[in-house]
């Protein structure tokens, strides 16, 4: 396009210089002259066009360039979106995920916590009540002992009682009734049923009676209780003196 445009200027050069000594002979030529400067300023003006052609095309090349830039960077925009929104929504399922998770281990540990409540709670009524069976046991255990050393105590003097109704009848036989002069059938038996009852007072009294409280006074012995009480032998009984 260029090149045309010049050869067309060369032309028209060769054409003015050799009409110019025309119009000084003719008039007509002068009109051929208006004829030469308007196309002279057609082809100024073409060349002006050209030249802003080329700019112009130079910028939309330029404008092209920059679109494609703006088009690779938008669609590397759109990916590198694409990629953080999936990224994004992988993070939100994750935390989801991890957040029911959380909530099962929670209410898991809720109901462990519970069961740990209840089981703490019987063990503490358990411990309550072995507490409370142990201090029974304890105060059975003080009431034992004291029933057991009132017993001992009963025992005790059981056993004294007896030797004193032993030492009794060793010294009181029948040769002393005898030497007395008492009749034996009447005055003897009547001391030795009082003695043996006064004595049976006392075994009956110092009774050991399992069932009954340690501190409880013992009740009066009847005189069938009485007899069922056993007089202790001595091992070697004295001989009763005959006179």
């Amino acid at each position: 396009m260029k090149h045309s445009v010049t050869s067309i200027i060369a032309i028209f050069g060769v054409f003015v210089v050799s009409t110019r000594a025309a119009e000084e002979a003719d008039p007509a030529m002068a009109v051929l002259k208006r004829m030469r400067d308007q196309l002279r300023n057609v082809m100024i003006q073409q060349q002006k066009t050209e030249a802003e052609r080329a700019t112009l095309q130079a910028a939309n090349i330029d404008l092209e360039d920059k679109l494609k830039k703006l088009d690779t960077n938008f669609k590397k925009l759109a990916k590198d979106s694409n990629e953080q929104k999936d990224a994004d929504a992988k993070t939100i399922a994750d935390l989801k995920a991890k957040v029911m998770q959380q909530e099962r281990e929670q209410a898991r540990l809720q109901e462990a916590l519970a069961n740990w409540k209840e089981g703490y709670q019987k063990k503490t009524d358990e411990a309550k009540k072995v507490d409370g069976q142990r201090a029974e046991l304890a105060a059975r255990v003080i009431l034992l002992d004291r029933t057991i050393a009132e017993q001992r105590r009963k025992n005790d003097e059981l056993f004294r009682v007896g030797n004193e109704v032993l030492s009794k009848y060793e010294g009181f036989g029948l040769g002393t009734a005898i030497a007395a002069r008492e009749p034996f059938t009447r005055n003897m038996r009547v001391k030795l049923e009082n003695l043996v009852q006064d004595y049976s007072d006392k075994l009956v009294d110092n009774k050991i009676n399992p069932d009954a409280p340690a501190a409880s006074s013992a009740k009066p012995a009847t005189k069938a209780e009485a007899a069922q009480i056993q007089k202790p032998v001595p091992q070697n009984p004295p001989a009763t003196s005959k006179r």
